[in-house]
């Protein structure tokens, strides 16, 4: 029963982001997998708590991962998503699967976190570049 309810709170999140990622269900797959959450015990059973609503990092944010080319083969490309604004964890979770999707890097698919890189000017904007950390 325990593990019903984590593992239920778990696909909530799962389909809350799906779709958001696709809102007019016309991809196949889905290759995000959310890891970025963490837990409470309610009533002696650990539950996750949904922080896709949360503020992930404040300020001007660009993700950018360069080319993988051992996972992602011959296609891979590096990702830079565009200047976000105090991006959600939701909006973290999206530029995720982008970032999936244009570096072909299907095995690391686990948004753990993400990790700075540095700051850049952009359009007179101080924007704090990260790459993800994910995991497999």
């Amino acid at each position: 029963m325990e593990m019903e309810k984590y593992f239920e709170d778990l696909k909530n999140i799962e389909d809350r982001i799906e779709n958001e990622i696709d809102k007019n269900k016309k991809r196949k797959n889905i290759y995000i997998r959310y890891a970025s959450y963490e837990t409470t015990h309610k009533d002696g059973v650990e539950r996750i708590i949904d922080n896709l609503d949360d503020v992930a990092i404040e300020g001007y944010v660009v993700f950018e991962s360069k080319e993988e080319p051992f996972y992602g083969g011959p296609k891979t490309k590096s990702y830079r998503s565009k200047v976000l604004k105090n991006p959600t964890w939701m909006k973290v979770a999206v530029c995720a699967e982008q970032k999936i999707r244009k570096t072909r890097d299907f095995h690391h698919c686990f948004l753990e976190s993400f990790k700075f890189l540095r700051n850049e000017e952009i359009k007179g904007k101080s924007v704090k570049v990260y790459d993800f950390s994910m995991g497999s």
